[in-house]
């Protein structure tokens, strides 16, 4: 499993985390939908990274909402919801990346190529 550490250190290795913030909120709102998910995704992953769990899970959840499932949202939105201490619906999104079995075989991979960087 891909520990939240590992996967939020893949967007930025900026100690600078409020500017990037700043950065990704600008960009989300200059951008063209079809580009917008993977800043939503970076955004959430920095938050995560200072702390601001409760904004991670609202950006996690905009993003599914607006672009539809996908197991590694899924993911790492219970990976938020685990830091933030919420285990039942940490599990429930667990559960939906187990039940995505398209996108569970990429996401597999993608959690033991992160365990042997």
């Amino acid at each position: 499993m891909i520990s939240i550490d590992s996967e939020v250190d893949q967007t930025d290795a900026s100690p600078d985390y409020a500017g990037r913030i700043q950065e990704l909120t600008e960009q989300l709102q200059q951008s063209p939908s079809d580009e917008s998910a993977a800043l939503y995704e970076a955004l959430a992953q920095v938050q995560l990274k200072v702390g601001a769990v409760d904004a991670a899970i609202e950006t996690y959840l905009t993003c599914l909402e607006r672009f539809g499932e996908s197991a590694r949202l899924q993911l790492n939105l219970g990976h938020a919801y685990k830091a933030k201490g919420n285990l039942a619906l940490a599990i429930a999104a667990y559960h939906a990346v187990a039940q995505n079995s398209v996108e569970k075989v990429s996401v597999t991979i993608a959690s033991k190529a992160a365990r042997l960087i």
